[in-house]
Order: C-alpha cells, then structure tokens, then sequence
C-alpha cells in the first residue's frame, strides 16, 4: 500500500492518473512478486474492480447532463406509449 502511495504521488507530479499507480503496484505485488496467490475470492473482487474501473473510465468520457437529458426524454417517450 505504501508503494502505491509513493507511486501515486511521483505520477502526479508527472501529471499521470493515480490509476495508473495502483495498476502497477497490484502488478508487481500480484503475479511479479508472488506476494499475494489468485484465489477464487481474489477472482470475485478482480472482477468487481475491472468493472468498477471501465464504469469509471466510461463517466470520464460522458457529457452528464446531457446525458440525464437524454434519458429523461426516452423516459417521457416510454411513459406516454404505455398509456
């Protein structure tokens, strides 16, 4: 944890995401290392986390309010068929 830290801070000096750090640092502790062994549950939250990440990485690339307008007014649409 205490590398991911210091990975961080250098990457944000260079003006890199803190992803990135945290990305390296589970590389290096996880398969580099041998530290840390795959297991089913360790699947279970990698999972989790990659989807955490693409939804993340996805709102990054989203205009939010337009967006919200968006489906506000597929919303409206699907409400005035059903009636």
């Amino acid at each position: 944890m205490l590398k991911s830290v210091l990975e961080r801070r250098l990457l944000d000096r260079i003006g890199l995401s803190s992803i990135v750090a945290y990305t390296a640092a589970g590389i290096l502790l996880g398969p580099v290392a041998g530290i840390v062994e795959p297991t089913n549950k360790l699947q279970v939250f990698l999972g989790i986390g990659v989807f955490i990440l693409f939804f993340l990485v996805g709102l990054d690339e989203i205009y939010i309010p337009g967006f919200v307008a968006t489906l506000r007014g597929r919303f409206f649409l699907l409400l005035s068929c059903q009636s």
